[in-house]
């Protein structure tokens, strides 16, 4: 693995520790005028026979960019929910913990690719609701992950009660008027700006998880044109899918039943890995 690093503590203290790569952002109106000015991107090229779906898309998007894959970073986003139980949010920790120390499996499958691995920490003792100056703050917080070298991102996120507020917010967004003020944890923000920050960067960006999945329906309710970079394994609830498919062209890889925080992504990451484009 390149390089661990832990992020912590920079969303609730009202500041980042470093300036992200990307233009920062000071206020909600930012935010969504980065998300309208997405453009479509242009057909892709022509790829190998015999790839279908989300390999396909992956293949387009490496060769329009000639991209080689010679950095890829996988970065989580750990922050426990508002309404999460005090186990939910002790067990989330325990993962951030064990991911610090080195015993994760994710830590490991990051060496297995030779990838950099980064673990930003967002509110995961007693987190607060989330106000729309918080949200904007957490996603120039994740605009952060995205910087110069980097060529493909693996993007997830966890903590207690993180999923279930990500399964209620997909429900939700066939009927949400505001997208992004609707997201109610610090981590589907923050994963929201690294998702724009990695398309204005042109990079691929793998999604795992629910949270991840989320964030990105949440960007496309406003602009179809956000998932055209993403590919993901993770599937939205059966309610959700007919809207899932009439207002995103997100392709999906196959999972392969991995639960831990950033192994669905890392392994969909092996398959980029192997594409000759």
């Amino acid at each position: 693995m390149r390089r661990f690093s832990c992020v912590r503590g920079c969303v609730t203290n009202g500041a980042c520790e470093r300036e992200p790569y990307m233009t920062p952002l000071s206020d909600k109106e930012q935010v969504l005028e980065l998300i309208r000015n997405i453009q479509a991107l242009p057909p892709r090229p022509a790829v190998p026979d015999g790839l279908e779906g989300a390999e396909r898309s992956l293949a387009g998007w490496l060769g329009r960019t000639g991209s080689l894959l010679q950095h890829p970073r996988v970065a989580l986003f750990a922050g426990s929910h508002a309404g999460a139980a005090d186990s939910r949010r002790a067990e989330a920790e325990r993962t951030m913990q064990g991911i610090i120390l080195g015993k994760a499996e994710i830590f490991h499958s990051a060496q297995l690719v030779d990838a950099d691995l980064r673990l930003y920490e967002l509110d995961m003792g007693l987190p607060r609701a989330t106000d729309e100056a918080t949200l904007v703050r957490a996603a120039a917080y994740g605009m952060m992950t995205v910087e110069p070298g980097v060529d493909i991102m693996v993007l997830g996120g966890f903590g207690g009660g993180i999923a279930e507020s990500a399964m209620a917010f997909i429900n939700a967004l066939p009927r949400t008027g505001d997208p992004f003020g609707a997201m109610d944890s610090e981590t589907m923000a923050a994963l929201a700006g690294a998702i724009i920050a990695a398309r204005l960067a042109g990079l691929p960006v793998i999604l795992d998880g629910a949270c991840a999945v989320a964030a990105l329906l949440g960007l496309c309710r406003i602009n179809r044109a956000m998932a055209d970079h993403c590919v993901t394994s993770w599937q939205p609830p059966q309610a959700a899918r007919e809207w899932f498919r009439e207002h995103t062209a997100l392709q999906f890889m196959p999972a392969k039943g991995l639960d831990e925080p950033g192994l669905e992504g890392v392994a969909i990451l092996q398959t980029a890995l192997s594409l000759k484009i």
